[in-house]
């Protein structure tokens, strides 16, 4: 790459710096620059546009472009590192994942063509549409239901809620549901009342038992149940890890949440999971995505911590839809996704609290 011969450079002096130019590289190649005289190349750029242009120009960049972006469906294969066993402690199988009887697993396609998808699925007036949001509600339903919290008389703990309709799928089987808005999750703007109502949903239950049943208050991502008692028999959260910036918070949090569980109950958490590398990077600012190893490390420490893990099985799938991965902006499956350079997946973590 040179510099735009079309544009005056004017005075010798250098229009852009060699930070700049070396986070140009990392932003655009996703490399380092090779050497000091491959970033003096760039320097008699006069403006960061012109820096910009000469990059996005750039062969290497153009094949990133072509390959990654413009190719909306990728084809997932499998690494090596995820069929190796876990460390010893960690409950583990590596069978095909299924809603009937639920365990810490992945999203996979063939979960969506089960009978017991579609009875949750109908009553919470979802579609069968292969999407991971979809499926990340429907297995913590399944789970509740599996450990007897879907009941009369149960209590349920949502932390980070935004729109999702555990809640109104509890309360409409007369369980008390009590939710925690948390500012890591929140929409913006959004008042409390608001919020609350957001979470109605007129096709699953009525609104004089939802006005009884439902209730919400504001709380923190690093302390999710300050205050609140050790009397619930199921906690859930869908989505919050992925806001919560590292591996350390995120655990934290999962171990917080824990608190709120009386003996028996249960906990189920939705997070990502890198399926394509063992190492950091390739992925996307602020989207927090475990690695294998992250997950093996903290289901360890809650099972040294006297928690029942439920087995954890990355059975990545078999079916075609499997082997898609999508590409921003998203269409269907929508199963797999690119995140950054990373293939990322949905996983539902079950922690059952001993009686």
């Amino acid at each position: 790459m040179e510099p735009d011969k079309n544009i005056s450079l004017g005075s010798q002096k250098q229009a852009v710096t060699a930070e700049a130019v070396t986070w140009a590289f990392r932003l655009f190649l996703g490399r380092e620059p090779r050497d000091a005289a491959e970033i003096a190349i760039h320097q008699p750029h006069v403006s960061l546009q012109n820096l910009r242009i000469a990059f996005a120009e750039s062969a290497e960049f153009q094949l990133f472009f072509e390959t990654v972006v413009k190719k909306r469906k990728l084809t997932f294969a499998l690494p090596p590192f995820m069929l190796q066993p876990p460390p010893e402690g960690v409950p583990w199988q590596f069978v095909p994942p299924t809603l009937e009887d639920p365990v810490s697993q992945l999203c996979t396609a063939t979960q969506f063509s089960e009978a017991a998808f579609a009875e949750i699925a109908g009553a919470m007036a979802l579609g069968p549409h292969l999407h991971r949001s979809i499926w990340e509600t429907v297995w913590i339903a399944s789970v509740l239901a599996s450990h007897g919290c879907v009941a009369p008389g149960k209590r349920a703990l949502g932390l980070g809620v935004r729109r999702e309709r555990i809640a109104a799928l509890l309360a409409s089987r007369a369980a008390r549901v009590h939710v925690v808005r948390l500012a890591a999750t929140a929409e913006p703007n959004l008042s409390q009342q608001h919020a609350l109502l957001q979470l109605f949903y007129p096709e699953i239950i009525g609104i004089d038992d939802f006005d009884v049943l439902v209730s919400m208050e504001d709380g923190d991502a690093l302390d999710p149940v300050r205050g609140i008692t050790a009397e619930h028999d199921a906690v859930w959260s869908v989505g919050v890890l992925r806001r919560l910036g590292s591996v350390a918070a995120a655990g934290d949090f999962i171990r917080r949440s824990l608190d709120a569980l009386r003996p028996g109950g249960v906990a189920t958490h939705t997070l990502d999971i890198n399926l394509s590398s063992e190492a950091d990077g390739g992925g996307v600012p602020g989207h927090l995505a475990f690695h294998r190893a992250d997950l093996d490390a903290l289901v360890l420490r809650l099972v040294r911590d006297g928690y029942e893990v439920l087995p954890v099985n990355l059975y990545p799938g078999h079916d075609a839809a499997d082997a898609i991965v999508d590409a921003p902006p998203g269409s269907l499956p929508h199963l797999k996704v690119l995140a950054g350079l990373a293939t990322v997946g949905s996983f539902g973590l079950a922690i059952r609290r001993p009686a």
